[in-house]
């Protein structure tokens, strides 16, 4: 059976206990990336390709989607958004899984993009994915 690190694991689980609700999605999302890229990743250069052994990790897709959600939220309330939408601003579980699958997704960025990118060790992306599946 894989273990995640004690510190990753420990991460994890702050953020699954932290109180989510759609007005603090974004600071709960904002979060979790700084303190994940901060204690395992490291930003990319522009044109700095992924080093061997890493995974890119690009959370700005799902942040854009994320503001968009909020957005809609903020305008319509809980009686706008669909079932998953409204779970997503409320499931902290949800919430990481769909922020890290999202991130660790993205292979490529828009040539014209001036978002940051990142890279975390293959070993943590994994470890991440693990815990999307196993932990709660």
């Amino acid at each position: 059976m894989r273990k995640p690190s004690k510190d990753l694991r420990n991460l994890y689980t702050t953020y699954l206990n932290k109180r989510l609700r759609a007005d603090n999605a974004l600071e709960f999302a904002s979060g979790f990336i700084l303190d994940l890229i901060n204690a395992f990743g490291e930003k990319l250069e522009e044109s700095a390709p992924v080093l061997s052994g890493y995974r890119q990790f690009t959370p700005v897709n799902f942040l854009l989607q994320l503001n968009e959600l909020l957005a809609k939220h903020k305008q319509n309330g809980t009686k706008g958004l669909e079932d998953i939408e409204k779970a997503i601003l409320v499931d902290t579980h949800l919430m990481l899984g769909t922020l890290i699958t999202s991130s660790l997704k993205i292979s490529t960025m828009p040539e014209d993009s001036n978002h940051e990118r990142y890279q975390i060790p293959e070993a943590t992306a994994a470890d991440l994915e693990w815990l999307i599946d196993h932990a709660s």
